[in-house]
């Protein structure tokens, strides 16, 4: 119990733009696969995620994809009420003043319920409430300036299984 049995990574250092859509949509290169050695064990998600965005209705979410079926793990959204929109983040973006910061995102989850040996992906979502799109930035500033004060960063998603 508790013993650490696997840990994968994936892991983004290039900057990379998505026009974010205005349903549910991955995050290229924002996904880690991990396979359990055991059907009761725990899956500790963690990761880091650098992002700058210009709006504040966007939305993230985690999910669990096994056999090409994707499911939301219990216990990953915040609660509903009315017409609000369940998330992992809330709203989650920058205003107009921010062009040269970076939002990072801390993930720290873990995922009781997969019941299986067969792999899982765990996959990194946004969503986009306006009618069109708008451009989410990874691992660099909205403007990305070409300064020394201009940094750059990484993303990443470990999956960790741990012994139940």
């Amino acid at each position: 119990t508790g013993m650490v049995l696997q840990v994968v990574e994936a892991k983004i250092t290039s900057p990379i733009t998505l026009n974010v859509p205005t349903s549910w949509g991955d995050v290229s290169g924002l996904a880690v696969t991990i396979s359990p050695t055991l059907s009761n064990s725990r899956i500790l998600l963690t990761g880091m995620i650098n992002h700058s965005y210009v709006d504040q209705h966007i939305g993230a979410r985690v999910v669990r994809v096994i056999g090409g079926s994707q499911t939301i793990p219990t216990g990953w959204l915040g609660d509903g009420s009315g017409s609000r929109t369940q998330t992992l983040t809330g709203n989650w973006g920058f205003s107009t003043e921010a062009n040269d910061g970076n939002e990072p995102l801390n993930i720290n989850i873990i995922d009781t319920d997969h019941n299986t040996t067969s792999a899982i992906t765990y996959k990194f979502q946004m969503y986009e409430y306006s009618s069109s799109s708008q451009e989410a930035h990874f691992n660099r500033s909205h403007n990305d300036t070409n300064a020394a004060y201009s940094y750059r960063g990484v993303s990443t998603l470990i999956a960790t299984e741990i012994a139940a």
